[in-house]
């Protein structure tokens, strides 16, 4: 959802230059490689994947990973 929420910032006009990919660059951050931790998150890889997706298509259904 924070893709889909930052292409509504972006349509709305409220991003500046740069912060898309400030933007993809926390969500590698932010990933976590504890796979065995029940609380994991996804790798930062997947969670960059998944923020793009929410930004691409913009859509909730994007967003469903089932």
């Amino acid at each position: 959802f924070a893709g889909l929420y930052t292409r509504y910032a972006h349509d709305a006009g409220w991003l500046t230059i740069g912060d898309l990919e400030e933007a993809q660059e926390a969500m590698l951050r932010a990933g976590d490689d504890h796979i065995d931790n029940p609380g994991h998150h996804g790798l930062p890889e997947q969670r960059k994947e998944w923020f793009m997706r929410g930004y691409v298509h913009y859509s909730y259904r994007a967003c469903d990973a089932w």
